[in-house]
């Protein structure tokens, strides 16, 4: 029997290898600004040449940017897409919010229980930093503030799913997220209970988690959904009503007239 000889993969090639999968992984995402050339050889042991070498190479699969001057970073296009025009177009009126909260129902009640069975001790830290902002957001009186911490809060659960197509799937909504939870809050604002409300079951999803209790963590997110469904209809239907008595009004105008 004879060996075919063994070779060395070259050094870039290992780099390659090592950003991707971080990439792949979400400990990079888009936009990401990677350290200095100098900085980041230093921190994988690789000679500035190597790195050159491979971050030249990501660069033309379109993973990574590099701007004169500006630094390397990983590509917008390294990740899901949702915020194109046409998701605009599906998200702008109620019925599109309606089809986002049943996404986030299907999606977030599985994450939320694979986050209470996998989350590791550094996941269950970083979840309470993402949890304690998030509290520290509700005495602000800045609503974007409040839900992007939100949505970084749901978004922090899906790290810890250790999933990555589901967290791929939530990092590319953000944006979108956010937006929506911004205006689950604004359908909260009309009475304090109903805030106190979701700060209740956010403060039930987090414990389920951090306890490793899934079926509670599942349920928890799917009440969350639930609620906010609830106050989406209830906003659709005050403003159905709003609109017909307006019709209403303008029909007996035109008859007393």
């Amino acid at each position: 029997m004879s060996f075919s000889k063994l070779t060395q993969p070259k050094v870039a090639d290992v780099i390659i290898d090592h950003l991707e999968q971080m990439i792949v992984e979400g400990s990079l995402h888009p936009g990401q600004q990677l350290p200095s050339e100098r900085d980041l050889a230093l921190q994988l042991e690789v000679s500035r040449p190597s790195l050159r070498e491979a971050i030249k190479l990501l660069v033309e699969k379109g993973l990574l940017v590099s701007k004169h001057g500006g630094g390397t970073q990983v590509s917008e296009a390294a990740g899901l897409q949702f915020n194109n025009p046409l998701t605009e177009l599906l998200l702008r009126d109620a019925q599109g919010q309606e089809d986002l909260l049943e996404f986030r129902h299907t999606l977030e009640g599985n994450i939320a229980y694979l986050a209470a069975m996998r989350a590791t001790d550094l996941d269950k830290d970083m979840l309470g930093k993402a949890y304690q902002r998030l509290q520290s957001s509700h005495a602000s009186d800045e609503g974007i503030m409040e839900a992007d911490a939100d949505a970084n809060f749901h978004l922090t659960i899906a790290a810890a799913c250790h999933n990555r197509v589901l967290l791929h799937t939530m990092r590319a909504l953000f944006d979108v997220l956010s937006n929506n939870v911004h205006q689950n809050l604004v359908l909260a604002s009309g009475t304090s209970t109903s805030r106190e409300h979701i700060r209740q079951q956010h403060a039930q999803l987090y414990n389920s988690i951090i306890n490793g209790q899934a079926e509670a963590a599942r349920d928890a997110a799917h009440d969350h959904m639930r609620y906010l469904e609830q106050l989406l209809n209830e906003q659709n239907r005050h403003q159905h009503r709003r609109l017909t008595a307006a019709r209403h009004q303008s029909s007996w105008n035109e008859q007393n007239q």
